[in-house]
């Protein structure tokens, strides 16, 4: 559930990102043009990244004062974890690894150039396309965190993986083959 959060609060990033990003570059289209236009909005994504810096040294700087005031040990000798540890791993965790490396091998590349297929296949607008474009992180920002509770209490990792797996390939055919709105697809 921890990592359902987690994720969910990346995918609201990844979700404003796809969505106001563009309208910011069009905005500043009224006072620069081409590589200043664009050298702009992305100076002002750096601003946002800057800020999530100072942001991260403050709870750094937060988490070691926490730790000198309430005399919090290092862990046990016993406790660390080790890259040797890795060999641990069951064939479970590993197959795991494995088909959600595959998986988001084939989620990211398909994001990076949805809002091109709806425009081409679907003649959307570029307003459209990324909105639905968006609609899996979207989805992923409510679903994360109920479906990770849902595995910590059932378990059945494998079983859920290659659930998504098969969905998602159901979700590519329709999106490929038919002309049925993308947002079923998508959704």
């Amino acid at each position: 559930m921890v990592l359902g959060l987690q994720l969910s609060i990346a995918r609201a990033g990844s979700t404003i990102n796809m969505n106001v990003m563009k309208p910011i570059y069009d905005w500043l289209g009224h006072s620069y043009s081409g590589y200043q236009q664009l050298g702009v909005a992305l100076m002002l994504a750096s601003v946002v990244a800057g800020y999530d810096l100072v942001i991260g040294i403050v709870l750094a700087i937060r988490d070691t004062w926490a730790e000198k005031k309430l005399k919090i040990k290092e862990a046990k000798s016993e406790d660390k974890i080790s890259p040797k540890d890795v060999k641990e791993f069951h064939l479970d965790y590993w197959t795991i690894t494995a088909i959600i490396m595959f998986y988001y091998m084939t989620i990211f590349p398909f994001v990076s150039f949805g809002v091109l297929f709806f425009a081409r296949k679907f003649k959307f607008n570029a307003t459209d396309s990324r909105t639905v474009n968006s609609i899996v992180y979207m989805i992923s920002m409510g679903a994360s965190p109920i479906l990770g509770a849902l595995m910590g209490r059932l378990g059945r990792n494998l079983i859920f993986v290659l659930i998504a797996v098969l969905i998602t390939m159901g979700a590519h055919a329709l999106m490929a083959f038919t002309f049925l709105t993308p947002w079923v697809g998508m959704s």
